[in-house]
């Protein structure tokens, strides 16, 4: 693995993550805002040939439990999906690129089905909705802050909100694939989109065009956030556009390179294993 090699996926998956919470910081939702990063099993399980993504995954993961402690006291919520064997994905092409492969992956999976991409789409809206409002990221598994542990600056009601205005998402990496999926069903949720895609546009867009022709709201806004100061740009024209982000979604794409067919076989988690906050 060369140097650049590394550091692309590095710049991608990790950097993006950072520059696309730092950004966004100033056009949250306070209180109430939630931020969910999209990462993988490479995070907690090494994997030959895998360094570059076990390294960017483990540090949004960690990137993801830290800005839940900072942020926690403001209102904030910030949890991470990590997703299992997804079917009709890039990732598992790659990974499981023949039916012996594929059947393994399958029967290790203790359901044994692959999950979907509306599994985890399902889980994010579950993440950022009302059920979920005293869940945050803090250590491994799911852990609950007893009401009396809440900073005093934020009390959070779990009365149910029916009259809500108009709640915004920006979804990066939202033009295909995973974030797409979760995009349209934040949509069908109620939510203004703001999908954000770094090459593909004219996926992007007609992501955007389907959520507006079911009576929805979304807008296509491209950009690389593996840059600053793009990053800044992308998170200005959704509060602009939109209104302030009530939801968070970060995820990158992965680089061609990114997962080499020559690595071991993933020992997969559950479908879809969330390690979600206190």
């Amino acid at each position: 693995m060369s140097a650049n090699g590394f550091k692309a996926v590095i710049d991608i998956d990790l950097l993006g993550t950072f520059n696309t919470c730092r950004a966004a910081y100033a056009h949250l939702t306070k209180p109430g805002a939630s931020v969910i990063s999209i990462s993988a099993n490479h995070a907690t399980h090494p994997y030959a040939m895998q360094a570059h993504v076990c390294a960017a995954k483990a540090g949004v993961n960690l990137l993801t439990e830290t800005l839940a402690i900072e942020w926690g006291p403001e209102g904030i919520r910030a949890n991470v999906i990590t997703p299992g064997p997804i079917d009709d994905t890039e990732g598992m092409r790659r990974l499981a690129p023949t039916e012996e492969i594929r059947r393994h992956v399958v029967n290790s999976v203790p359901v044994r089905r692959l999950g979907t991409r509306q599994d985890i789409a399902n889980l994010a809206i579950f993440l950022c909705s009302d059920c979920c409002e005293l869940y945050q990221r803090s250590g491994d598994g799911v852990r609950r802050r007893p009401g009396s542990h809440r900073d005093a600056r934020y009390e959070m009601s779990l009365e149910p909100r029916h009259n809500l205005p108009m709640r915004v998402a920006l979804v990066t990496g939202g033009s295909r694939g995973l974030g797409k999926a979760i995009a349209m069903r934040l949509a069908a949720d109620g939510f203004s989109v703001a999908v954000n895609y770094r090459n593909r546009k004219e996926d992007a867009e007609a992501v955007a065009a389907d959520i507006r022709s079911a009576g929805g709201t979304a807008a296509a806004i491209g950009g690389d956030i593996g840059e600053p100061g793009t990053a800044a740009r992308i998170a200005a024209e959704t509060s602009t556009a939109l209104g302030p982000i009530d939801v968070l979604i970060t995820m990158r794409a992965r680089s061609p390179g990114a997962i080499s067919r020559t690595s071991t076989l993933p020992k997969w988690s559950p479908c879809a294993a969330p390690t979600s906050m206190d």
